[in-house]
């Protein structure tokens, strides 16, 4: 048990929660963002994976991991954007929509990754590039928090910027405000002149931007190529991170921070020599009792609100 403790509390512990986490909150600010507009896209699993691909031909291409980063951010805007135009436009279900994101992506980068490469496993014979890592040396001496100043990803110290970035712009400006009137009564909103659909597509252009950074950080910052379905199903727990926290930025950071300390558990969980299956679901069984107590809490909030009228 001692073992189990001090290997969950270790360095290299924290370490690799640190670099789940920063790709869950990619997915999870994109959820929030699209959720508060009033629109949940559950397609974000499809540009996470499609993205990661892009930024790996991108960089390979050019031979510089920016404008790999850049081609990532442009294509998970477009993805993003088709999905609000479906969904606005031509009146598509969102989460049909978003399902065929999903079922799109998957095929769509083992077709380009064959053409490209011969290959449909892996992009290792392409030399792309990755993000360089920023190391901060007086940080890192500062005892029990010099681990959160390590030798990460430049993309896991955006991920701090992107958070901010959320919760000063869904709180304290224009764009933000206008967004939550729409998501919480588009009918209320257009009567007041905001165009809703140009806010939705506003929202959709920064959740795409956010969630095309994700895809650029798995295959240039938590590994250095892609891999064929190597997301899988964190942009659904993303979505789940969004649900739990209430659809706010923090309550969001937060559960995504549960779910990437239960995502390196479920690695701990090997030492007890437990079935592979078993550890590998891990994750995703604490993904459905997180959802069922949150239901089960609302349903509650719910009937005593009912019971007060």
């Amino acid at each position: 048990m001692n073992l189990i403790l001090e290997t969950l509390f270790s360095p290299n512990t924290i370490t690799a929660t640190i670099r789940v986490l920063t790709l869950l909150i990619y997915g999870t600010m994109a959820a929030v963002i699209n959720v508060t507009s009033g629109i949940n896209n559950i397609g974000i699993e499809g540009i996470l994976l499609s993205s990661a691909l892009v930024a790996v031909v991108g960089s390979w291409a050019t031979q510089s991991w920016l404008v790999g980063t850049l081609c990532a951010v442009v294509w998970g805007m477009a993805i993003s954007s088709l999905f609000g135009y479906l969904v606005m436009k031509l009146k598509t279900n969102n989460i049909l929509c978003g399902l065929a994101i999903n079922m799109f992506a998957p095929g769509a980068t083992v077709f380009l990754l064959s053409a490209l490469t011969g290959q449909k496993g892996s992009s290792i014979s392409l030399a792309s590039k990755s993000a360089p890592k920023l190391s901060l040396p007086l940080l890192r001496e500062i005892p029990y928090v010099g681990i959160l100043f390590e030798d990460y990803s430049l993309f896991t110290y955006l991920a701090v910027f992107v958070v901010l970035f959320v919760i000063i712009m869904i709180r304290k400006t224009p764009i933000g405000m206008r967004i939550r009137a729409v998501g919480l009564n588009p009918n209320a909103a257009s009567s007041v002149g905001i165009r809703v659909n140009r806010v939705r597509y506003t929202a959709f252009l920064m959740s795409g931007a956010i969630a095309g950074l994700g895809g650029a950080y798995l295959t240039m910052g938590y590994f250095s190529s892609f891999t064929r379905d190597m997301t899988a199903g964190i942009g659904f727990m993303c979505i789940a991170a969004c649900n739990m926290g209430g659809a706010t930025p923090l309550g969001g950071l937060l559960s995504a921070i549960l779910f990437a300390f239960a995502n390196v558990f479920s690695n701990v969980m090997q030492s007890l020599q437990m079935s592979v299956d078993l550890i590998n679901g891990f994750p995703y069984m604490i993904t459905v009792v997180a959802l069922f107590i949150i239901g089960y809490v609302n349903y509650r909030k719910a009937r005593k609100a009912a019971a007060k009228k």
